[in-house]
């Protein structure tokens, strides 16, 4: 499972016990939605198979969970641009579930929750003491091609805003973890890297899909929180520098993943002379302490 809508009011689980969907609505207002548009990729990024769960009478109640009749089946069975894996392991198959819903009772705000999956063959899952389910998402990372990302950041009013774009060629970038370094400039490797902890974002440990772009926010209370007295500049060539230490080092957006090529992307800024001591920002969803 790769996170809970990404902090949506609704969200969508699945019992892996039976493949039946579960809507839950966190709010004490009704939400009208039509059903669950689900998704089933290889780990190729080729989409197998897709359908959709209706929802009975086309609204979820507020604090209110449904149990969305049918379930999701075994893609592997249905399409036949499944391709079999030549490690000799089980096979997994990535399932997105996409819920677009609307408030009602108020503005008719609208809203999408969103989850991600990966599976294996349900027939066989007794069989778990022969290998591990997931032995394909190891051999994945020692024998497949690093996917790299394309990243860019930059520091606006509010905070940090990040830009993550996985190639329409690559494979699935799998759980791609994002992290606020401070990073010397001549460091040739993560040695001179050091974390910043807390660091708060709007999502992160993400599933990037190929050609999908992703968007994060980094605000600047994350980085308040330990850098109370700390200020900000802007160098020669444009990118943040921390000031007042020994050695002026640049805050950079470390991106790492199960299968994911290590980078550090720098944080361009606003104005070529901007010097900031303290931003506003509003709340963040996530809070990543790890």
């Amino acid at each position: 499972r790769a996170g809970l809508a990404g902090g949506s009011p609704v969200r969508l689980v699945l019992n892996l016990r039976d493949w039946t969907v579960h809507a839950i609505n966190t709010v004490p207002i009704t939400v009208a939605a039509a059903s669950v548009e689900w998704k089933a990729y290889s780990l190729d990024g080729v989409v197998l198979a897709n359908g959709k769960i209706p929802i009975p009478e086309e609204r979820i109640g507020g604090n209110t969970v449904v149990h969305l009749e049918g379930s999701l089946p075994w893609a592997a069975d249905e399409s036949e641009l499944f391709v079999p894996n030549p490690h000799g392991v089980q096979d997994i198959i990535l399932y997105r579930l996409v819920l677009s819903y609307t408030q009602r009772g108020g503005l008719g705000t609208p809203g999408t929750a969103e989850n991600t999956y990966y599976l294996t063959d349900p027939s066989i899952a007794g069989d778990d003491h022969a290998q591990s389910c997931f032995a394909l998402l190891g051999a994945m990372r020692e024998e497949a091609q690093r996917v790299y990302l394309e990243s860019r950041c930059q520091m606006s009013s509010s905070g940090i805003e990040c830009t993550l774009q996985n190639a329409p060629n690559n494979s699935v970038a799998v759980m791609v973890k994002l992290a606020l370094v401070k990073s010397l400039p001549e460091s040739p490797s993560e040695e001179g890297d050091h974390r910043i902890l807390p660091t708060l974002l709007s999502d992160n440990y993400l599933t990037m899909l190929p050609g999908e772009t992703s968007q994060v926010h980094l605000p600047m209370e994350s980085i308040e929180l330990v850098e109370q007295s700390t200020q900000w500049s802007c160098s020669p060539d444009g990118f943040i520098e921390i000031l007042g230490s020994t050695d002026d080092v640049n805050l950079v957006l470390s991106v790492d993943g199960w299968n994911v090529e290590e980078s550090r992307v720098q944080i361009s800024c606003v104005k070529s002379s901007t010097k900031v001591t303290s931003l506003d920002a509003p709340p963040a969803i996530i809070i990543v302490s790890s």
